[in-house]
């Protein structure tokens, strides 16, 4: 029988799961701090990390994220890839990240404390299950990570809309013997399902079948109610396949249908997500990962944050919320 989210509360006495609390997004939170004329401009986001003014940004950005409890900031490197660089030649995808890295390591360093994620991101559009030739996605990632993977605590490979795209970053973080988080952003419109329409656990046989490492499974940029039941079937998977982080940083865009283009259907809508119904998400996760460690006996670390749209307010409250001074890793 499921053992009661309160249950899990009130009786589990040894701490059976511990958290991380990520940042939120990067990319919607540096668009509203610019003129809307600037933003227009496709490689607006690669041209922030060369000019002082946009590093300036960058980098409070990452601090007030550390400030409002985050314990790991992610790299603004998400556009930093030759599909949004469309081969400009001012541009490179190498010298980008490193300025990227440079800036998140500098909002640590002033911090005090945090940790730096390298984020991989998809090399095709975001939510698009194409899947780039393998040589060509190994390239791009070795050239995004052989510089600065020194510099960084870990990698993330963010928004992987089908089973197949995991295989390229998790080569090439082995190579650079760093952990790597794998996060899949799930469809809207089909329960616990890859954006290419693959199951959750199709994509974890992928991985088992591949012998591929990697440091956890997590969702990401998905509406909340599309990551509740993803992340249901993963803890449910957990003990199978031998999984001790999982993890959760929604995101506040209206629903995205299969099939969405964003050169066709322009950038999806923010929903505007309220910060109490933000918390609330993250809290009902939490406690699914509680209630799956306490029934199986075994140890789970949650990562939570939020991706496009969740901003530091949501963040510091997220903080006020969960963090209670012994569940933090």
């Amino acid at each position: 029988a499921t053992v009661s989210v309160l249950y899990c509360q009130v009786y589990t006495t040894k701490m059976s799961s511990t958290l991380t609390l990520m940042d939120g997004g990067m990319g919607n939170a540096l668009r509203m701090r610019f003129p809307e004329q600037l933003t227009r401009d496709p490689l607006w986001s690669a041209r922030l990390l060369t000019t002082e003014e946009g590093r300036t940004e960058v980098q409070k950005l990452h601090e007030e994220y550390l400030a409002a409890g985050s314990s790991v900031v992610t790299t603004n490197n998400y556009a930093c890839v030759p599909l949004y660089l469309n081969n400009a030649k001012e541009f490179s995808c190498t010298d980008l990240t490193k300025h990227a890295v440079d800036l998140a390591c500098a909002a640590v360093a002033r911090n005090g404390k945090g940790k730096v994620a390298l984020s991989l991101p998809p090399l095709r559009q975001s939510y698009s299950p194409e899947v780039p030739p393998l040589e060509e996605a190994r390239e791009v990632y070795n050239k995004i990570a052989r510089e600065v993977s020194h510099k960084v605590d870990m990698f993330i490979a963010e928004t992987v809309s089908s089973a197949a795209n995991t295989q390229a970053p998790c080569e090439v973080a082995a190579k650079e013997a760093k952990p790597l988080m794998l996060s899949y952003t799930v469809s809207d419109d089909k329960v616990a399902c890859l954006r290419s329409g693959e199951t959750v656990e199709s994509a974890l046989n992928f991985l088992q079948k591949k012998t591929l490492l990697y440091e956890g499974v997590m969702f990401n940029c998905s509406t909340p109610d599309a990551t509740t039941p993803a992340l249901r079937k993963l803890l449910d998977l957990s003990n199978d396949y031998g999984i001790t982080n999982t993890g959760c940083y929604a995101n506040s865009l209206k629903a995205i249908p299969s099939g969405w283009n964003h050169h066709r259907d322009g950038p999806p809508d923010l929903a505007m997500l309220a910060v109490p119904e933000f918390v609330a998400s993250c809290r009902s996760w939490y406690d699914m990962t509680r209630c799956t460690a306490a029934e199986s006996g075994a140890h789970l670390n949650f990562y939570v944050g939020g991706c496009c749209g969740i901003l530091p307010q949501h963040i510091e409250a997220l903080h006020s919320s969960l963090v209670t001074g012994d569940n933090v890793q």
